[in-house]
């Protein structure tokens, strides 16, 4: 859990008015470099869902495969911040293992549909 420690802020910060509430962080890391699909993505999708849905608002965050599986995931969170998101699998150097380029256009094509999705 993490939050804003008033007792332990420096005097000339609190001056600043920012108020931080409590929030959790849950960091999700692929170690396998399967770009969050493959065999376990349903178990994912499912822990994903089960753990984000008490809360009243949630950010996915990510950064080239891990801005991928936060687009990916999108319908599970309010915001997404994608930062280079390796979304055309296709024409990337370091990218998931597929049967074909076929499978690598339908990954990238679901991941545009995300994020159309969330746009509504």
């Amino acid at each position: 859990r993490g939050y804003w420690d008033r007792e332990r802020m420096p005097e000339e910060a609190g001056s600043c008015g920012v108020d931080v509430p409590e929030f959790d962080v849950l960091s999700v890391v692929d170690a396998r470099l399967r770009w969050y699909t493959g065999e376990n993505e349903e178990a994912l999708a499912k822990s994903l869902e089960s753990i984000a849905q008490p809360y009243e608002r949630r950010l996915f965050l990510g950064a080239s495969m891990g801005g991928f599986g936060a687009l990916l995931h999108a319908g599970l969170a309010d915001a997404v911040l994608a930062f280079a998101p390796q979304a055309a699998l296709g024409e990337v150097r370091l990218r998931p293992g597929a049967v074909s380029e076929e499978a690598l256009e339908a990954l990238s094509c679901r991941v545009s549909a995300a994020v159309r999705a969330g746009r509504k």
